[in-house]
């Protein structure tokens, strides 16, 4: 018996810890305690007969706790918003930081996850520290790189077509047979970089720094290759 019991106990704490983990659990308890209170007092407002003091004071307490609760709720709400955007924005800086990782797993993952969020295009790496980050091999189409910083940087192989690196710094960049096709590099700082074999059909590069880049067998935006 002493065993059930224990299992029992041990059980309802176990369930009752990880419901208190749950967003917003504990306020939507309370909330639903005071519902239920109100609910029990206008129950008896309504069901009463008697046109008394007390009647009228249950009426007017009722009404002022419908108000209350109502208050309670949109702050709850809005305290769980703004500690939602928090966190979000904690993730975002995190994840930006480990695509900056010279480690080609750390890299890959933070791309993996700012893609599956739909942040890679959603201007979140704008102006992003990635410089000498391992991005090789990456899925970066259409990713919204611009004025990021990406001196040094690993993207060989990359998936870059239709991305958006207006103004990035690339300077000796590695983009060895990087798909750059349709992509935006107007005002991009590609000094040094290295674009062998690079395809950079329908690229545009107008106002782009292409001072000492290896752009030997570079298939150029004109569908020509650069010799």
């Amino acid at each position: 018996m002493q065993r059930v019991l224990r299992w029992l106990s041990d059980t309802t704490r176990v369930v009752w810890e990880h419901l208190g983990s749950i967003p917003l659990f504990w306020p939507v308890l309370t909330f639903a305690s005071l519902a239920l209170a109100v609910a029990a007092l206008s129950y008896a407002v309504t069901s009463s007969d008697e046109s008394s003091a007390l009647v009228a004071l249950l009426e007017v307490f009722v009404g002022h706790l419908a108000v209350n609760l109502l208050g309670i709720l949109i702050a709850v709400l809005v305290v769980d918003r703004l500690y939602r955007q928090r966190l979000e924005q904690q993730e975002k800086r995190a994840l930006i930081e480990q695509m900056g990782s010279p480690r080609l797993e750390v890299a890959d993952e933070a791309v993996r996850k700012l893609r599956a969020r739909g942040w890679l295009t959603g201007g979140v790496l704008r102006n992003a520290w990635l410089r000498g980050a391992n991005l090789e091999g990456a899925q970066l189409a259409r990713a919204d790189l611009r004025g990021a910083d990406l001196q040094g940087a690993n993207l060989s192989w990359a998936n870059l077509q239709h991305a958006d690196l207006q103004n990035a710094d690339l300077q000796r960049a590695m983009l060895e047979r990087a798909d750059l096709r349709g992509a935006r590099l107007q005002g991009a700082n590609l000094q040094g970089a290295n674009l062998w074999r690079a395809n950079l059909r329908y690229a545009q590069l107008d106002g782009a720094y292409l001072q000492n880049a290896n752009l030997q067998e570079a298939t150029m935006p004109d569908g020509s290759v650069h010799r």
